[in-house]
């Protein structure tokens, strides 16, 4: 009995994660409540064991709670909660939208580069094009005056 227990202790333990790494500068860990004066502060990534390495000066701690992927982040300024996200599914996320948006055609206008009337839009400068009928499916078509 003259040991020292080291169930309880964490010295020389590595320190444990409990929110997200950021990716690709995409890092969404913080207060989402405009209002809150913590608004836009990344917490204190890491649990924190008696014993252990102390928080920096300018993290908040709040509350990291919750069920595997269920889990949220409750800010200790107003208490609102946040869930908590996979950066790197974020990241993706917006990639995939950006493709999405590069694959949707451009509004109708001029195909001639040379052409004054070019990357305006029919419905927008109508006095730089003239009315030329109808679709098949009833949609007005225009003819640029080249």
């Amino acid at each position: 009995m003259n040991q020292v227990s080291t169930i309880s202790s964490t010295a020389g333990k590595p320190l444990v994660r409990r929110l997200p790494l950021s990716f690709e500068g995409v890092d969404l860990k913080f207060c989402r409540n405009p209002l809150c004066a913590t608004f836009g502060i990344p917490p204190d990534p890491f649990q924190r064991r008696r014993g252990g390495p102390p928080a920096p000066d300018e993290a908040i701690r709040g509350v990291v709670a919750g069920k595997k992927h269920e889990d949220f982040f409750r800010c200790p300024s107003c208490g609102r909660t946040s869930r908590v996200r996979n950066n790197k599914a974020i990241a993706e996320e917006d990639r995939r939208r950006e493709r999405l948006h590069e694959l949707i055609p451009a509004a109708p206008s001029c195909p001639d580069q040379k052409s004054f009337a070019h990357g305006m839009e029919p419905e927008k400068y109508p006095e730089f094009y003239r009315s030329f009928g109808k679709t098949a499916k009833g949609d007005p078509r225009w003819q640029c005056p080249r």
